[in-house]
């Protein structure tokens, strides 16, 4: 292995998946002056540290997708979580961190923060 390279370990699809929607609610341009929409960038952002927060790390999430609130693509998000936890198997570190991305998620919607 080249010394400039990075070992990095594979992206399981369903959580790269919920990843890019969050990457694209973390990416919109909320009204500055929207306490919930900039609550909403925060909470996307949270929630994808929590879901990428690994070593070796995996790769660049994608972030392809048009910039879009989380309001939005919160049920794809949840889908993909679902999903991803799904096919977790034994992988408590994994099904740790989607846990906790949920619990977020929801706790933000509980807050009615989600435009």
């Amino acid at each position: 292995m080249n010394a400039h390279q990075m070992q990095m370990q594979p992206f399981p699809p369903h959580l790269a998946n919920a990843c890019a929607w969050l990457s694209a609610a973390e990416r919109h341009d909320a009204d500055p002056f929207d306490g919930s929409g900039i609550l909403a960038l925060i909470t996307a952002s949270e929630v994808l540290t929590v879901l990428t927060d690994v070593t070796p790390p995996y790769p660049r999430v994608d972030d392809s997708r048009q910039p879009s609130p989380l309001g939005v693509v919160l049920p794809a998000v949840s889908e993909a979580l679902a999903r991803a936890a799904a096919e977790a198997g034994t992988d408590v570190e994994l099904r740790l961190r989607i846990a906790r991305a949920s619990h977020l998620l929801a706790e933000h919607d509980r807050l009615g923060g989600v435009p």
